[in-house]
């Protein structure tokens, strides 16, 4: 046979399914999967034709270890993501290498539209935590996304008092950063302790009153008992604000 192109020695043939499959999951030059790498373009006809190939692994990561799904909430990609949620297989909670799930990443960057549509989805763990215990509650709340915080709050299931391992409770950590309509939304949380201390015993009204906070020192003062923990010690003492935050 007579080959249609001048520079094939002859006719290229037809790769097997199982050549398809290893090409649709191989890593390229660039570190990324042929995955990640049309989400990273938003192409959305690729996605959906790598979806479709038989042996797709949905969760595999990049060189760095960002999944598919990570990656379309980082970059707001919200086609890409809802392809990715509804493949067969997707782990909705997968964590990235510091342990941020894409739930935590929709508050990283703010994109409470994709944060809407993870936190309503069957098999989201509200409360996942990364590496340092901190849930998405307390990213919204450190990071002064009050929005994300009143979206959360409004979820059945949701923890509030769940302490990173440096003792911080969503409501300390916004109380700490002067975050009012972050706490305001926290105060809505059923079972929210306004009395959990931080680890040198400060609560969260005298974090509130120590740094002039005075519309939040109200705020917590009508939420309900709010008994000093505090040692004199810890009063003369500056408040340190380090979360440790991924």
């Amino acid at each position: 046979m007579i080959s249609c192109c001048p520079l094939l020695a002859q006719e290229p043939a037809l790769p097997s399914p199982q050549a398809e499959q290893q090409d649709a999951n191989a890593p390229l030059a660039n570190g990324e999967t042929p995955l990640t790498q049309a989400v990273i373009k938003n192409d959305t006809v690729a996605v959906q034709k790598l979806l479709a190939t038989a042996g797709i692994e949905v969760n595999r990561a990049n060189s760095v270890g960002g999944t598919p799904l990570a990656l379309a909430v980082t970059l707001g990609h919200t086609e890409c993501v809802k392809l990715l949620m509804a493949a067969p297989g997707v782990e909705l909670n997968k964590p990235l290498p510091n342990g941020d799930t894409p739930l935590h990443v929709a508050i990283n960057f703010g994109h409470t539209e994709l944060l809407q549509l993870l936190a309503t989805t069957p098999g989201i763990d509200l409360n996942c935590a990364n590496t340092n215990d901190e849930t998405a509650l307390m990213n919204a709340a450190y990071r002064n996304h009050p929005a994300c915080v009143e979206l959360l709050a409004a979820h059945h299931g949701i923890n509030p008092n769940t302490a990173n391992k440096y003792g911080m409770t969503p409501l300390l950590a916004a109380t700490m950063r002067g975050n009012t309509d972050c706490v305001r939304h926290l105060l809505t949380i059923p079972g929210i302790d306004v009395n959990a201390p931080n680890a040198k015993g400060e609560s969260p009204l005298n974090i509130a009153t120590q740094k002039g906070y005075a519309d939040l020192a109200e705020l917590l003062r009508t939420a309900g008992p709010t008994e000093s923990k505090i040692s004199f010690g810890a009063l003369l003492s500056p408040t340190n604000g380090n979360l440790f935050i991924s």
